[in-house]
């Protein structure tokens, strides 16, 4: 028979484990955009279209931006569960060893 100890410490394990391998979409790669080209330079716009058509990839390039930095945090998350799962299965592998 198994030690209620022993479970407890198997299921911990386990459930550990499914946390550092389960993929996650932090795991995804994170797009950074670049910055629209259109935005530089010292000349006016040639007209309105032009313009409109900048203030666009501008609007777009802010909004990408702002999911990169989401994304990014997500990311950082991520690795910092799996970090403290390692942490943790780390001490449990200590403590198995101590009470050996």
């Amino acid at each position: 028979m198994i030690e209620p100890p022993v479970v407890e410490m198997m299921i911990r394990i386990s459930l550990v484990t499914f946390v550092l391998l389960s993929p996650s979409l932090a795991q995804a790669f994170c797009y950074e955009p670049p910055a629209p080209a259109c935005a530089q330079g010292w000349t006016a716009f040639a007209n309105s279209f032009e313009a409109d058509q900048c203030r666009r990839e501008v609007e777009r390039f802010e909004a990408e931006t702002t999911e990169f930095g989401r994304c990014q945090i997500l990311e950082m998350e991520e690795k910092i569960r799996r970090k403290a799962g390692e942490v943790e299965m780390t001490i449990m592998s200590f403590n198995r060893r101590l009470s050996m």
